[in-house]
């Protein structure tokens, strides 16, 4: 499969998002904030992209 340099960048974005979401969740102050909701949103979605 090769990756165009627009889709190296996307998985790296996706990576360091998922990152950021496991992060969060050790803080339950976060659990309801609408950042940790959209990182979880955005998860999801590309999960179902299968990236």
């Amino acid at each position: 499969m090769n990756l165009s340099s627009n889709d190296k960048q996307l998985k790296i974005s996706i990576l360091y998002k998922n990152n950021i979401l496991q992060d969060m969740c050790f803080f339950k102050n976060y659990k309801n904030s609408d950042l940790y909701n959209k990182l979880k949103e955005l998860k999801q979605v590309l999960n179902k992209k299968g990236l």
